[in-house]
């Protein structure tokens, strides 16, 4: 009888334990979470498939529900999801390193940046850039994507394809003391 009880006790740890594991401020858990999201859901449907959010800010056009502290925003228009974004950058004060969890190839952005360029396809930058990105922004309203490539210094780049899949935008490098380069 003990030993069920110790089992049972050690179970119940463990499951408390691994609950708040899954709640870790983390570039896997914030991208798991991430792609839970899907467009139109509802802010129940929402809540029921991630949880509730850590806190919600309404804006004019927008009502946005923060997860991980703002690590995660998903933004709802009309009651339903329009957008979701992942807000988890490098950061010296929280010892957030993204190039390296992502474990870039990148050695200098600056040196790569300006073979990119408008109307270029997805595969396209991929070639240039590698394979280690984040798709940081999926905004289904204005139907446009972004993906952040980083390199080993922590430096970013943000670049924002149509919804033909080819570069709209290129956003200046942000050095990891962010700073803009």
């Amino acid at each position: 009888m003990k030993k069920a009880i110790k089992i049972a006790c050690i179970s119940l740890l463990l499951a408390i334990v691994l609950t708040g594991c899954a709640k870790e401020l983390n570039l896997k858990n914030v991208q798991e979470t991430y792609k839970e999201v899907k467009q139109s859901m509802s802010p129940e449907e929402l809540e029921k498939k991630i949880g509730k959010p850590s806190s919600i800010k309404e804006g004019e056009k927008a009502i946005s529900y923060l997860y991980y502290d703002g690590a995660l925003i998903v933004d709802f228009r009309n009651d339903r999801v329009s957008a979701k974004e992942i807000a988890y950058n490098s950061n010296k004060k929280k010892n957030i390193r993204v190039g390296s969890e992502l474990e870039t190839e990148i050695e200098d952005l600056n040196k790569l940046i300006g073979k990119i360029s408008e109307g270029m396809s997805f595969k396209e930058v991929e070639e240039i850039l590698g394979d280690k990105y984040i798709q940081t922004i999926v905004d289904w309203h204005y139907e446009y994507r972004t993906y952040t490539w980083y390199d080993k210094n922590e430096n970013r780049v943000d670049i924002e394809f149509n919804s033909n899949g080819n570069v709209e935008y290129i956003n200046e490098i942000i050095s990891f003391s962010g700073d803009v380069l």
